[in-house]
């Protein structure tokens, strides 16, 4: 059993690290949405069909998804940054699919609150 100091230290080693990991993800997302730019088109055909679940295709040029398969970041409809290692509750405005290994399933129909733990 740990004491109660120990685990406070923890705890502040924790938020440090979430911390620290939110810039990162934020760097890392800016010079990945340079590249995304100038992607190939048949880049962007494998991109649409991945996310032909999303209602409006303008709004697939406005999503981001970062490292595919972990989704780390979720830039979606232009509604905000979503960070899958420190946000838990999502507020996510489209349709679709979306299976990543920090959420395994996201069957999104209306606006809602998603906890990424549940799924």
């Amino acid at each position: 059993m740990m004491s109660p100091r120990l685990l406070k230290q923890k705890i502040k080693i924790k938020r440090v690290n979430v911390k620290t990991n939110t810039k990162k993800v934020e760097k890392d997302h800016q010079d990945d949405s340079k590249r995304v730019a100038s992607s190939s088109s048949s880049e962007f055909e494998v991109y649409n069909a991945c996310s032909s679940s999303i209602s409006s295709s303008q709004s697939l040029f406005s999503s981001f998804f970062h490292a595919w398969g972990t989704f780390r970041r979720l830039d979606i409809m232009t509604l905000g940054h979503y960070d899958a290692w420190t946000f838990r509750r999502l507020d996510i405005m489209t349709l679709g699919h979306y299976d990543a290994w920090t959420f395994r399933r996201l069957d999104i129909s209306t606006l809602g609150h998603y906890d990424a733990w549940t799924f």
